[in-house]
């Protein structure tokens, strides 16, 4: 029989090193990596609309008119003369908005595309650059239950009610530099709405597919972190019983060396047994142990013989226990050895199908990383195009 024993390290090889760990790339919220709302974003959270407010009633006239255009502040105010003049409910024409300013418009226009795209419900409104509150030429009044008297009054005076559904919008279409400063918006800064548009239309689109994609990957991550934990754990546990191995063929080695020396140690010993010859005998010429007369030097023949068939029968004893301790290491060890063979070939096979698995996750990553790299690219266009309209904007009203 080939007591010869398997290098077991050899085993293992591929498998020596930790499994690479799942790092997911993004740290996403409980809704997903890309469900805030776009005007965080985009960076436009901080940006307000010119709400209603600081009014007393000793003012005469809105304070959001003195930061429009410098012809339609004066239109307003012949407007608001007007409205005075007639009957009328309230104190003044109230402005909800007025002049706003590019971050503003931008605000007001992404909430309304993001409504396009399942978001709040938000008001019509043009992108950065294509709206005339940017230039201070448009106003938002607060009607109430006064429409007709102030559509009147704005009207007499040279503003127009220029969106259909949109009661409250008026433009000052009368000044001598509308036609300039419409001329100048179609040349620089309506391309440049546009382009904001088109940026904004890209933004929330790859923004809808990274939330779509954001299930899959919940669960595909979900599913992939028990199973390499498991794996990790099973790993760790081949490599103890690689070492266990590894030490149980070590031991059987020299247990075999052991009951080898035994066995030689044994046959030795016969054959200085066989080998013995009685020369004790005083006569001349000496007498065979069977002639011999002299009994003192046939007792030490004797005794000596016995000494040398203990001693074999010693040696014998102690190889045949030491071959039987062997046997039966051995056995133990080729059954554990076995059923490690099996576990290993089930582990080869269990962590070829989580890497298939990880590397279609790992597609699935890098894809919802892509398109989150483009949403950066898009918020840094956005706000260039933002800056952009605002110096074409100065350029036009100043």
């Amino acid at each position: 029989m080939n007591y010869e024993l398997t290098k077991v390290e050899k085993l293992l090889r591929g498998e020596k090193k930790p499994l690479v760990l799942i790092k997911p790339k993004f740290r996403f919220s409980a809704n997903g990596p890309c469900n805030k709302c776009p005007l965080e974003q985009l960076g436009l959270k901080g940006a307000q609309g010119e709400v209603f407010s600081d009014i007393t009633r000793k003012d005469k006239e809105d304070p959001k008119a003195k930061k429009l255009f410098k012809e339609a502040s004066a239109l307003y105010k012949e407007a608001n003369k007007l409205y005075l003049s007639g009957k009328h409910k309230y104190e003044y024409i109230q402005i909800f908005s007025g002049k706003r300013s590019s971050r503003s418009q931008a605000r007001l226009f992404v909430k309304y595309a993001w409504h396009q795209y399942g978001g709040p419900k938000a008001n019509k409104a043009n992108p950065p650059g294509k709206s005339f509150h940017e230039y201070g030429v448009a106003i938002d009044i607060i009607r109430g239950n006064d429409t007709r008297a102030l559509k009147k009054a704005l009207e007499s005076a040279g503003w127009r009610e220029s969106v259909e559904d949109e009661g409250w919008h008026f433009e000052a279409q009368s000044i001598d530099s509308w036609n300039m400063i419409v001329k100048k918006m179609m040349e620089s800064t309506f391309p440049l709405g546009e382009e904001y548009r088109k940026a904004i239309s890209d933004f929330l689109n790859k923004r809808k597919l990274c939330i779509e994609l954001w299930p899959s990957y919940a669960k595909q991550l979900s599913r992939l972190r028990p199973e390499r934990e498991s794996l990790e754990r099973r790993r760790q546990e081949l490599v103890r019983t690689e070492k266990q191995l590894r030490d149980e063929r070590t031991d059987l080695r020299r247990k075999r060396e052991a009951a080898t020396r035994s066995s030689q140690l044994a046959s030795q010993l016969q054959r200085k047994y066989n080998e013995m010859r009685y020369t004790y005998c005083p006569a001349n010429p000496p007498a065979d142990y069977e002639d011999c007369t002299h009994k003192e030097q046939t007792s030490r023949y004797d005794r000596e013989r016995a000494e040398l068939r203990r001693e074999i029968s010693e040696a014998r004893r102690k190889a045949n226990l030491l071959r039987n301790e062997y046997r039966l290491k051995l056995k133990k060890y080729e059954s554990n050895l076995s059923r490690y063979k099996s576990d290993l070939k089930k582990y080869r096979i269990d962590i070829d199908s989580w890497k298939e698995k990880n590397d279609k996750f790992l597609k699935l990553e890098n894809r919802i990383e892509n398109v989150r790299k483009g949403m950066k690219t898009l918020k840094r266009t956005q706000s260039e195009i933002l800056r952009n309209i605002d110096h074409s904007i100065q350029q036009i009203v100043k």
